[in-house]
């Protein structure tokens, strides 16, 4: 294994010694932005599961540095009943990775032009999405957003790892 990789590895064992300790929601918030900012993040959403008929995704968010007007205008756009990710993760277990690219691809007409235009402008272009589950079987989401081109095999190994003990 590279050094750098070797590095990066002990990080995120620090990473995970560190959240056995945290307690309240601050805690985690901070824990949350930490995480993002040090796999080139600028934006993280932990969610539980949207059900299929939910309206907003502030109603399902419990933990999030997303611009408050960015989730206001997602919920406003009423983006998240035809949301491609949030139906994919409804039916995986595994990440969801997606850019502006698979966003106007994957969207119908109606709403395609207002999603890329919100993710833009809040710079929430590449997009890592992971299913979660908490031991009593609840599900969630947690996602990961920037504007940098992707993240790596191993960050998003890493990243699925720590966002399932910060869910459970």
């Amino acid at each position: 294994m590279p050094h750098d990789q070797r590095a990066r590895v002990a990080d995120v064992e620090r990473f995970l010694r560190d959240l056995s300790g945290y307690k309240t929601q601050f805690d985690f918030f901070r824990f949350m932005k930490r995480i993002a900012e040090y796999f080139g993040a600028n934006a993280f959403l932990v969610a539980n599961m949207p059900p299929v008929h939910a309206l907003r995704l502030a109603n399902c968010s419990v933990i999030t540095n997303w611009p408050a007007d960015a989730l206001t205008e997602y919920d406003e756009a009423e983006l998240l009943p035809s949301s491609p990710v949030f139906h994919r993760l409804r039916n995986t277990s595994v990440p969801v990775v997606f850019d502006i690219a698979t966003v106007a691809r994957e969207r119908d007409a109606k709403t395609s032009d207002r999603a890329v235009d919100i993710l833009t402008r809040y710079k929430l272009m590449t997009n890592v999405c992971f299913p979660v589950y908490d031991c009593a079987s609840n599900r969630g989401a947690v996602a990961i957003s920037c504007d940098m081109p992707d993240f790596s095999f191993l960050d998003i190994w890493f990243l699925h790892h720590i966002w399932a003990l910060v869910f459970d």
